[in-house]
């Protein structure tokens, strides 16, 4: 009986360290799993090299055995065959981990609709035919809907909508993909043009880009303006203007067909601006005499020039200018004694008196009032009360 006791307690312990190795066994096994599905958080560890997921067909995920080397552990776990498993803890962890890798796969980020163009300045000369270009990529919309817009300085309006041209355009415009060719460009033509893509069924539905169209137009015969006489020691400016070119000219003046250069000599009295077309002369001279005429340019077409014309510059005659003063000033003194002296003696009407004299006459001639109702008789002999006596000469009427 001693014996079978001690028997049955030494089965007892073999039973319980088998039970003991085992639970051992199927720890060291979850750990060893584990490493295939959860990194370390060592940063000398190594990433796990793959975590494919797959289906089970009779129920449950599998999972392959992946392996990683530590710099501090050189540990290896060798790949082994798939495993069935069984634990439901790692079961939920395997889940979740293919779920978020399934949910990155299909959640790759993609291209919304753009629109770009290859040339955003177009610069053709008139009655050519200009490009606008319009290049776009869609998503998922294989037959996007395509708009252009003409954009001026006062209004915005369409000129492609619904597959058509519209206005203007209508027979002198094509279209290939989004990109539009125009005809014989006029200056009318000249504007920013809007190209818009919108595709509905893209995440991303619009996409839009803007072209601008110059169109260039060489020089016209500019407009001079040359005075044909001056006096010297006076200011003088000669005008030259061309309001069609495209780009805007520039102006070179000339005189007796000899250049004239904007970096003046420091002994020239003119200045020349070749933008605005001007030349200037402060003050001119009589060496400044001659034939002047101007020349329109911008780089489109041949140079244009005005006729021009003969300036001819005359020396003041301050003799002249003395007469002419002397001259001036005695006529207005004879004009006001005539006046003075026919008013005095009563040849004037009643009209031409000046307010303040008194309508009585003796003697045949008017008097002076009185002092008291009057201002200072000296202001009878006056030049501004004498001077209007000149209009009326006839003879007063008696009363």
């Amino acid at each position: 009986m001693f014996f079978w006791t001690l028997k049955r307690r030494g089965n007892r312990r073999q039973e319980s360290s088998g039970m003991m190795a085992a639970e051992r066994d199927q720890e060291r096994d979850q750990e060893r799993s584990s490493a295939a599905v959860i990194l370390p958080r060592n940063r000398e560890r190594k990433a796990l090299q793959s975590t494919p997921c797959s289906s089970a067909a009779a129920g449950g995920l599998r999972i392959s055995a992946s392996r990683w080397t530590s710099a501090l552990h050189p540990t290896t776990v060798s790949p082994g065959p798939t495993v069935q498993r069984r634990s439901t803890t790692m079961e939920k962890v395997e889940l979740l981990i293919c779920s978020t890798f399934f949910l990155l796969m299909q959640s790759t980020p993609t291209a919304p609709v753009t629109v770009t163009t290859k040339q955003p300045l177009v610069e053709v000369h008139e009655n050519e035919s200009a490009v606008l270009s319009c290049e776009f990529q869609t998503q998922a919309d294989p037959t996007p809907r395509i708009e252009w817009k003409k954009r001026t300085e006062t209004s915005v309006r369409f000129i492609y909508f619904r597959k058509e041209f519209l206005e203007d355009l209508v027979g002198r415009a094509t279209i290939e993909g989004a990109t539009i060719t125009i005809q014989k460009v006029t200056q009318m033509d000249a504007a920013v043009y809007h190209c818009e893509v919108s595709a509905s069924q893209d995440t991303v539905s619009l996409g839009e880009t803007n072209v601008t169209l110059r169109v260039l137009v060489p020089p016209n015969t500019p407009s001079c303006e040359v005075p044909s006489s001056a006096l010297t020691g006076t200011r003088v400016t000669l005008r030259c203007w061309d309001r069609q070119s495209v780009p805007p000219a520039t102006y070179s003046w000339f005189k007796d067909n000899k250049l004239l250069s904007v970096n003046r000599a420091s002994n020239t009295t003119y200045a020349l601006d070749p933008r605005a077309g001007t030349l200037e002369f402060n003050p001119i001279s009589r060496a400044d005499s001659g034939r002047y005429h101007c020349e329109a340019s911008n780089g489109v077409g041949a140079p244009k020039s005005c006729k021009g014309n003969h300036i001819h510059i005359d020396d003041v005659d301050v003799s002249a200018v003395v007469v002419g003063v002397v001259l001036v000033t005695l006529l207005l003194a004879l004009c006001s004694l005539v006046g003075c002296y026919t008013y005095r003696q009563g040849y004037l009407s009643r009209e031409c008196r000046p307010p303040w004299a008194v309508g009585r006459r003796r003697s045949g001639k008017w008097m002076q009032p009185d002092a008291s109702s009057t201002k200072d008789s000296h202001l009878s002999m006056s030049l501004p009360v004498c001077l209007p006596v000149c209009l009326c000469p006839q003879k007063a009427a008696e009363d």
